[in-house]
């Protein structure tokens, strides 16, 4: 008997190596087509972008050619998943699907309740994989650190054969095969690229050109956007797996250069495993505070703080630079997404969730199970994490002291010298005169206090102390950290040196 036409569903798995799905779809013969679908559920939800949607056209135009020489045609479709099936029934008859599991958000989650549904229904075979460094249904942390290190050295899944011949007579009996939403058309050139290959040429620019300044400027702004790996993109979109980043890792120590500037990059990866996981535990935290006892911090949404920071004009030099540069690019340091969340929910006092989906459709490598841990992480919601109230002058001084970033994308500030560009507020009247600058008209004042954030650190750490978060506070541990912490201590699972998981480091995932 023939065996039956695999359907390989991709969605953030965008590559062929270290990709189970695919290679077990191969290994047991019989026609095979990739399907791509450009759901419109996720093209309208509040966290999507045109920037994601061309990231992804690239990625699959890369893909397409990789797959090419396997005999896998790739099928791209706009359409809702369980549209979509309903029609394959009436095209193909009969099918299997292959995927990877996602830790997507509460509308990937109820696609996939209604597709299990309806694939019982039909008796059509849906098989997951899960990527590497999460589980699915887990209870609490205990071994996940260890079997985390196991999966990372696992060989990575390689395409070994070819698919039946017939595939493309299979893939031509859908009607179409490119069906691409308008936003996902054109280019742009100011953002990264998607693509394996992108992603390969990425990768070895860093470990050759620029790991060896990676710990030195992790924290600066500018120089930053060339001493960080910049790999977050691709594998938010999956065009290659924390496996093989990892793997790179390992061998590049072999090496014997710049070992310490490869483990602090290493161990971001162990964080971005972390993460994922406390959101694939607790995903409700997409729009509630993971720690329920923080119900009076005094959050309010204002719409003229919220249109201020979203524009770049909160008078607060380093933040509208930061802002103007990641809608612009869709990249900033770990240091400057920590500060900008800290501003707005410290000093602005908005609620994380006003600027958590415009925020996620800023970063080119938004991923859900980083993005909501993270932004109640910097915003103080978790209550078992240390308050890090970022104050965005002494970040200027610190780690842009001759302004170039903030002169850079606040080019109303260009013609200043660095101190006065960073604290514009400062300038006399004379030197108004001087430089032709008008306080409050060519760039606007501060919109809040300079004591703002230090009011809401006191408010925080008065709400700390109540007893429903330090009940909270206890489930959480219990549920996201190991029962014996002295293991995660001990544990070298990482590479040496790494940091254990029960200790969240403030600048963890963005490589």
């Amino acid at each position: 008997m023939s065996a039956p036409l695999t359907l390989v569903w991709f969605k953030r798995d965008l590559r062929v190596v270290d990709h189970p799905p695919l290679a077990r779809a191969l290994e047991q013969g019989g026609p095979v087509v990739g399907v791509y679908l450009w759901e419109p559920e996720a093209l309208n939800n509040r966290d999507f972008d045109p920037r994601h949607a061309r990231f992804v056209a690239q990625s699959l135009d890369d893909l397409r050619l990789a797959l090419h020489p396997f005999g896998v045609p790739l099928l791209e479709v706009e359409s809702e998943a369980l549209g979509f099936f309903e029609k394959a029934r009436s095209v193909w008859s009969e099918y299997r699907i292959f995927s990877h599991q996602e830790v997507g958000n509460a509308w990937s989650f109820r696609r996939d309740v209604r597709l299990k549904g309806w694939f019982r229904e039909h008796s059509l075979e849906w098989t997951e994989w899960p990527e590497p460094g999460w589980e699915r249904g887990l209870k609490h942390r205990d071994g996940w650190d260890e079997r985390w290190g196991q999966g990372m050295r696992q060989p990575l899944s390689t395409l070994a054969q070819k698919a039946s011949e017939s595939s493309r007579e299979w893939a031509q009996r859908w009607e179409g095969g490119t069906d691409r939403p308008e936003s996902a058309r054109g280019t742009a050139p100011e953002f990264q690229q998607g693509g394996t290959a992108q992603a390969q040429a990425q990768l070895d620019h860093f470990f050759q050109n620029a790991v060896g300044a990676y710990r030195a400027h992790l924290s600066k702004p500018l120089e930053s956007r060339d001493s960080c790996s910049r790999l977050s993109p691709y594998l938010a979109w999956g065009n290659l797996s924390l496996r093989q980043a990892f793997q790179r890792g390992l061998s590049e120590l072999e090496y014997g250069r710049n070992k310490a500037g490869i483990r602090a990059w290493a161990s971001r990866l162990h964080w971005q495993s972390h993460f994922v996981q406390k959101f694939e535990s607790e995903s409700r935290m997409e729009f509630e505070d993971l720690n329920r006892g923080f119900s009076s911090l005094g959050h309010v949404h204002r719409s003229d703080h919220f249109e201020a920071f979203v524009r770049g004009q909160t008078g607060f030099p380093l933040v509208d630079a930061g802002v103007r540069c990641l809608t612009a690019t869709g990249y900033v340091n770990f240091r400057m997404r920590a500060m900008l969340v800290s501003f707005a929910t410290h000093w602005l006092r908005l609620p994380w969730q006003s600027i958590a989906p415009v925020m996620a459709r800023w970063f080119l490598d938004y991923l859900p199970g980083i993005h909501y841990p993270q932004l109640q992480m910097q915003s103080g919601t978790t209550g078992i994490n240390a308050l890090r109230v970022y104050n965005p002058i002494k970040q200027a001084f610190d780690h842009d002291p001759e302004a170039r970033f903030v002169r850079h994308w606040v080019p109303d500030l260009a013609h200043l010298p660095p101190g006065l560009a960073l604290q514009p507020w400062n300038l006399l009247p004379m030197e108004e005169l001087f430089y032709g600058f008008r306080k409050g008209v060519d760039y606007p004042d501060p919109i809040v206090d300079f004591r703002s954030g230090i009011e809401f650190s006191a408010m925080w750490h008065a709400e700390r102390k109540s007893p429903g978060v330090l009940e909270e506070n206890r489930r959480i541990l219990a549920r996201h950290t190991t029962r014996d912490r002295s293991i995660v201590q001990r544990s070298q699972t990482v590479l040496k040196g790494s940091i254990p998981t029960n200790l969240e480091d403030p600048e963890a995932v963005l490589f």
